[in-house]
């Protein structure tokens, strides 16, 4: 069963069982016409308003990894998404275990089943690859829309084609959404997808970007020329996109091109067409095109064809709008005959106007339609265009029917005409660019808030702008509200949770501030006792979601900074947690989270136990709490892996035994070109031929810790593991200071120095949970802010972007950031200095 959450969102897309069973001759193998990794597809017929229509029901089998994620992302996708090149759907099922998917019936079928043959014309297939490539341009990215998508699965199969052989991409289960504005950004991904498609970086990495569905593209148009798959199961499972790589590279497409194809092609359009296919399958992919640039290329090649075939196309027909380049428009066209029959030969009778293009003709009077018949025409022509609301055929209706008056003194004036028509399309204009934002369903949200018919009176964009900022349901108990990415969050009011302490615990306070008319007034921070068992509702289907506490001191602080440490203790089930951090909001509250998780249809309750706050830090503050919010989380990563080769390294490398911590130097035996000892043996100098020749320097742990006081800081011991002779033992401490010199002609010239902590954690140490402040001593004047580390790695509720975190190596060592500088800029006395200070919050463990 899935989430109510999922199932009021696309409740007015379900289809009972049963129909689709009587439809398809329970799934009977003479309708079943293919089957993918998703599941099998069945043509078949439903009956909607009286009339039968053709339909394929794809039905989801779990063997091949694809599930509940999968399921609603398509729905979720294909509601959204609304483009002619896109398939369209029908509806869903999800009974009995069962989980179908009801998309329009394509009568030509799937492009993979049309490749090898040799009726399907070069000028045909081109026209299907511009169209595939303008619903990717619309996905990517449209000004009418917030949010952009990452296909991921884009391959032949995916291409259905209907009665006019149009294009029509589908497939989204697999595809990414994430911010417009981001829409150039990597996103971290587990991989998935067919083999032979696949984006080569993005199977090594696991970071995806739009440039990689460049790369299923590219693939897609070497089977579209070849007439081959991306793996060609009779040739012992060779990959086309190698072969067609090195057959473009050698001058030699033609031998793996149909004869009855190469006849047909015009060579410029091959040009054209083979060069953008080559180039969309660059390795680096900043050398693949954009999906505009691939447009522009695929109508020029088509263009070129069209002109080929037909010496005659003209230079106004090679101009046609975009809308028009690709598109199979043989179902538009009249025979000459009929229009010279019915102008009679052009008669100068006819003729009722003249431009640039030409004279314009017409039948006689007594033929022209009556206002009845153009409204009933115009009628007829609107009820197939989707998007046109019904104010707007209202409006148009009327508009035609007063030019159109028998008395000329009852038409309108052309004054009045222009205020309609303008305020005709300000109706329109506002039912297109906001009804898509608006979420499945919102009508019937509107009616289970606190103003159930306002949704009948308001614009599409006073609507949406009215959910951005959230409305109360359930009796003014939850905030329901939209994302910046259109997701559905939701708060529960604190007035549902159980207060376990005594009745003075705790007061019930109006605070204007708040969305609910009472919050909850804690008393005492080191005692709160609040058990909180929630089940989240309203969300939206495939989306990461944190849960977040939301509150605010009840007297005002003065703080630089919009995030403060105040460790929240908790449990979670049996399970005793701490979150340290809450981040201020813009609306003046606090939000620290609590958990992550992916919504999915499983309807799953969350219960915790909310103990007490640090008093160290919150002092005697009372706080007040608003809720607990469930909040859609933005999980692309914006930051580019970095190779190793594109970074140099300065590494503090010690052989610490800090209270069970161990730090050991880093075996560099591979990358090093020479080195050198100096010092007693306490540095290493080495030249890396690897990364392009830049300098690293190693300082062992007794060169670093600093001193300041006699207090005795560590034990220095013999190592048999390092590089250097002695380990050191650090005692127990709540501060660990880090100094040190660094001889400018050890560095290479104008390069950016990351300085590591190279550390191993021995088993018998089971302490370094809490986050440690960083200041750089030297830069305290100019930059207050101070850096957090962690010497293991944290929760994902703890961490942020600056947050730094330890990695393992490949040599299983750990490593963790914990400076960085230029060698230029902080070159100061022939020196590069370093002192940095590391400090344990007052109330837990000491750092070692």
């Amino acid at each position: 069963m899935s989430s109510s959450s999922s199932y009021k969102q696309f409740a007015h897309l379900r289809i009972p069982l049963e129909e689709i069973v009587s439809g398809t001759t329970n799934f009977s193998d003479a309708n079943l016409i293919r089957e993918s990794a998703f599941g099998k597809a069945y043509k078949g017929h439903l009956f909607r308003s009286e009339q039968q229509i053709d339909i394929v029901a794809e039905r989801l089998d779990r063997k091949h990894g694809y599930g509940d994620v999968e399921f609603w992302k398509e729905i979720s996708m294909l509601s959204s998404l609304k483009h002619e090149n896109l398939v369209s759907i029908i509806g869903f099922c999800e009974e009995k275990d069962e989980k179908i998917i009801i998309y329009k019936d394509k009568v030509n079928g799937s492009l993979d089943k049309l490749l090898r043959d040799p009726t399907f014309t070069w000028m045909r297939r081109l026209q299907i690859c511009v169209g595939v490539a303008h619903a990717l341009s619309y996905i990517h990215y449209d000004k009418r829309r917030d949010f952009s998508v990452i296909h991921r699965d884009i391959r032949s199969s995916k291409i259905l084609l209907d009665d006019h052989w149009e294009a029509k991409l589908s497939g989204f289960e697999l595809s990414i959404s994430q911010k417009a504005a981001r829409r150039n950004r990597l996103c971290l991904i587990d991989v998935r997808g067919m083999r032979g498609y696949c984006d080569p970086t993005y199977v090594k990495s696991g970071s995806v970007t739009h440039k990689s569905d460049m790369y299923y593209f590219g693939v897609l148009l070497f089977e579209v020329l070849f007439g081959k798959k991306a793996v060609m199961v009779n040739e012992v499972n060779r990959l086309l996109a190698p072969l067609a790589i090195s057959h473009y590279e050698g001058g030699r497409l033609d031998d793996m091109i149909d004869p009855v194809l190469w006849k047909q092609m015009d060579p410029q359009s091959f040009k054209i067409f083979s060069e953008i296919a080559y180039y969309c399958l660059k390795k680096q992919r900043s050398q693949r095109p954009n999906i505009d640039q691939i447009v522009m290329k695929l109508e020029k090649a088509l263009e070129s064809q069209q002109k080929h075939e037909n010496p005659a196309y003209s230079t106004v027909e090679g101009i046609a709008s975009k809308t028009l380049k690709g598109k199979n428009v043989e179902h538009l066209r009249i025979p000459l005959s009929d229009i010279v029959s019915a102008t009679k030969n052009f008669s100068k009778t006819y003729l009722i106007g003249s431009g640039a293009y030409g004279e314009c003709v017409a039948e006689t009077q007594a033929r022209r339609p009556t206002a009845e018949v153009i409204i009933k025409k115009l009628e007829e022509a609107l009820s197939f265009q989707e998007n046109i609301k019904d104010n707007l055929k209202l409006s148009l209706e009327a508009i035609a029917y007063q030019c159109l008056h028998d008395e000329s003194k009852n038409r309108p004036t052309t004054s009045e005409v222009l205020l309609q028509l303008k305020r005709a399309l300000e109706f329109q204009e506002d039912y297109e660019l906001w009804a898509p934002k608006l979420p499945n369903g919102y009508e019937q949200t509107f009616k289970m808030s606190n103003f159930p018919e306002i949704h009948s009176i308001e614009k599409k964009k006073d609507l949406y702008d009215m959910l951005c900022k959230g409305i109360l349901l359930q009796e003014g108990k939850m905030l329901f509200s939209l994302g910046d990415n259109g997701e559905q969050n939701g708060m529960i009011s604190a007035r549902k949770f159980l207060y376990k302490r005594r009745s003075g615990s705790h007061k019930w306070r109006s605070v204007p501030e708040s969305r609910f008319d009472k919050v909850a007034k804690m008393l005492d921070l080191s005692n709160l006792n609040i058990q909180v068992k929630i089940k989240p509702q309203f969300l939206s289907p495939g989306v990461n979601y944190g849960v977040y506490l939301v509150f605010k001191f009840c007297e005002s602080r003065k703080s630089v900074t919009n995030r403060m440490y105040v460790n929240l203790k908790y449990k979670m089930g049996r399970e005793t947690l701490h979150t340290y951090f809450a981040t201020r909001r813009e609306d003046g509250w606090m939000m620290i989270e609590l958990h992550r998780f992916l919504n999915h249809e499983k309807d799953d309750d969350f219960e915790f136990l909310l103990e007490s706050f640090s008093r160290c830090y919150c002092e005697s503050h009372d706080i007040y709490i608003q809720g607990i919010e469930f909040r859609a989380i933005d999980n692309v990563k914006h930051e580019e892996i970095k190779k190793l080769k594109e970074v140099q390294q300065l590494s503090i490398k010690s052989d610490l035994n800090m209270e069970h911590v161990q730090q050991f130097s880093t075996n560099f035996e591979k990358e090093i070109d020479r080195f050198e000892d100096y010092d007693e043996g306490e540095k290493l100098f080495s030249l890396n031929k690897v990364i392009l020749k830049k300098k690293h320097y190693v300082i062992s742990a007794k060169e670093t810790v600093y001193k300041s006081t006699d207090v005795k800081l560590f034990n220095v011991l013999p190592s048999t593991h390092s590089r250097f002779q002695n380990a050191i033992e650090l005692l127990r401490q709540q501060v660990f200071r880090i100094k040190c010199k660094i001889e400018s002609q050890r560095l290479s010239p104008d390069t950016e120095y990351t300085c590591y902590l190279v550390f191993k954690l021995s088993e018998k140490c089971h302490g370094l949970h809490c986050p440690v402040i960083v200041r750089d001593l030297l830069q305290q004047r100019k930059n207050k802010e101070k850096g957090i580390l962690y010497f293991r790695s944290p929760s994902p509720c703890n961490v942020n972007d600056t947050d730094r975190v330890p990695k393992e190596r490949e040599d299983g060592w750990m490593e963790i950031n914990v400076w960085k500088f230029n060698s230029s800029n902080e070159i100061r006395d022939d020196c590069a200095s370093i002192n940095l200070k590391l400090i344990s919050y007052k109330e837990t463990d000491s750092i070692f």
